[in-house]
């Protein structure tokens, strides 16, 4: 489990740069002070993080885009997609046990939790249900993105 201090470090660098844009092959003028590169090791693993930023971005839309109407199943199968995404995107910043993923964690078990459930509920109540959960799980999903895919190109 890392600190919130070393979340807030990888977030940090990330933010200032660890998802730096791709160099254009149009020239620029040179900056006043001496620059260096991002090592390899630092540009991959940016560029893991923005990959994985994206998948769980598109994800997160699949879920949102559910139609509820028709059953449960599609939510089930979005939610699969978007906690092994959410996992991807964890792993490649180094947030785990960030409070955060916690939140993240908690509203897709609350969101599972009804799901799993919603034969034994009246649809309406379940759908209503369903909709709150997905749209707290999505808020959350987002700031996490934010966060840590801020320098990723769109």
């Amino acid at each position: 489990m890392r600190s919130a201090s070393t979340v807030t470090a990888i977030v940090a660098v990330l933010l200032l740069g660890g998802c730096a844009q791709q160099p254009s092959s149009e020239p620029t003028t040179p900056s006043s002070g001496p620059t260096s590169p991002l090592p390899a090791s630092t540009a991959s693993a940016s560029t893991g993080v923005c990959a994985a930023a994206a998948d769980l971005q598109r994800s997160i839309d699949a879920l949102q885009a559910v139609d509820l109407g028709q059953g449960v199943g599609a939510a089930r199968s979005a939610l699969t997609q978007v906690q092994t995404d959410t996992t991807r995107l964890v792993t490649a910043v180094g947030a785990e046990g960030s409070a955060a993923v916690a939140r993240i964690e908690a509203d897709a078990a609350a969101l599972r939790t009804t799901l799993g459930s919603a034969a034994t509920v009246a649809p309406t109540t379940t759908a209503a249900s369903v909709r709150a959960q997905i749209d707290r799980l999505v808020t959350d999903v987002t700031s996490l993105i934010e966060g840590v895919a801020a320098g990723c190109r769109p």
